[in-house]
């Protein structure tokens, strides 16, 4: 072998006594470095992929605050402080969805909450830095809650774009039906465009029947026409809300909050039904506009229970959206067919409706 190149019995090249593969007719010398060569490539890529990863998570971490952020600006301009029940639920359930989605490893982010209470309180008292948020809602209901057409009003409420989609009241009774579905067909071309972050449906308290079969042609009428993802983020606005409790079988008065909670606990079992989701909880919120209504020193409208109404179901439309941002930005609840299926906040029917 001259100059450290010979042959081997089986026709392959011997340099520097290293056998050199030619099977393919490409001449590769199998040595060591190689070797150590593949194993840095290989943990170079992990290194990069972690990384990467790491990086994920921080951005993750800071879109999460910043949704914090704008909830608990959006809390006190309704003036409402993070020790109301929604709002404290809110806050809950952006950690808890965090944390079950194994982001830093499972704790919740170095964003704490008191950070962000903060840099909410000082971004509201400068009011240099404009509340990147808007909510459209869309209301339907029975006859007498809705205008004669579709429209839709957009204004500033509390300094949030706030824009309402109304449309003209629905019949509950089975031979209605074929009205309320050219009703809704037009109601959905209208908003095709623009889809709306909140349905209220809107019934009302003092309906006396307890029987779910009533609104049922309703209901699946709305159901079949949208499908059933309009209830997944939908709220149940029960109005005429400061009325008195009818008489129980004992002749005595009912107590307000049980007679709330027999209503609420009717329509959302029909608005489940038509759903074909037993699991569906739908937030409850109430409505009181009539002019013998009681009011607070601020001229706001309170219920027999002490709530005032309008900025706690304004509360929970605005959570509602907060809450599906959370599951965009965490990919949560995703379907077979890779679209994100957002519930609403399934927070505790009482709460909700006793929080002020």
């Amino acid at each position: 072998m001259e100059n450290g190149v010979g042959m081997v019995d089986d026709g392959s090249l011997m340099v520097d006594n290293k056998v050199v593969e030619h099977d393919t007719g490409v001449a590769t010398v199998q040595t060591s470095s190689s070797y150590e060569g593949r194993e840095f490539a290989d943990s170079l890529e992990q290194v990069v992929k972690r990384e990467a990863k790491e990086e994920s998570v921080d951005e993750t971490g800071e879109k999460l605050q910043s949704i914090r952020v704008k909830f608990l600006r959006l809390a006190r301009r309704l003036r409402l402080t993070p020790h109301n029940v929604v709002v404290a639920q809110v806050l809950y359930r952006l950690d808890l969805a965090e944390q079950l989605r194994g982001r830093n490893g499972g704790r919740v982010s170095e964003f704490s909450f008191d950070r962000a209470s903060t840099l909410a309180e000082r971004l509201e008292a400068d009011g240099n830095e404009e509340l990147d948020f808007s909510c459209t809602i869309m209301i339907i209901g029975k006859t007498g809650v809705g205008t004669k057409k579709v429209q839709d009003v957009v204004g500033m409420v509390h300094g949030i774009k706030v824009r309402v989609i109304d449309t003209p009241g629905l019949l509950p009774s089975r031979s209605d039906q074929r009205r309320n579905e050219k009703i809704l067909l037009e109601v959905k071309y209208f908003v095709k465009k623009t889809p709306p972050d909140i349905v209220l449906y809107i019934d009302r308290l003092d309906m006396q029947t307890g029987d779910i079969d009533d609104d049922r042609p309703l209901l699946r009428t709305v159901t079949e026409t949208f499908g059933p993802p309009i209830w997944f983020n939908a709220i149940v606005v029960l109005t005429h809300a400061a009325y008195a409790p009818p008489d129980g079988l004992n002749g005595n008065a009912s107590s307000y909050d049980m007679f709330v909670a027999q209503r609420s606990y009717v329509v959302q079992q029909a608005i489940r039904q038509a759903a074909g989701d037993m699991q569906l909880m739908n937030p409850v919120s109430l409505a009181e506009n009539h002019s013998a209504c009681r009011t607070n020193r601020a001229g706001q409208r309170v219920l027999p229970n002490g709530q005032v109404w309008k900025p706690h179901l304004l509360l929970l439309s605005f959570a509602s959206k907060i809450l599906a941002e959370a599951n965009s930005v965490l990919k949560l609840q995703e379907t077979p067919s890779g679209k994100t299926r957002t519930r609403p906040p399934p927070f505790v029917s009482a709460s909700i409706r006793t929080s002020s």
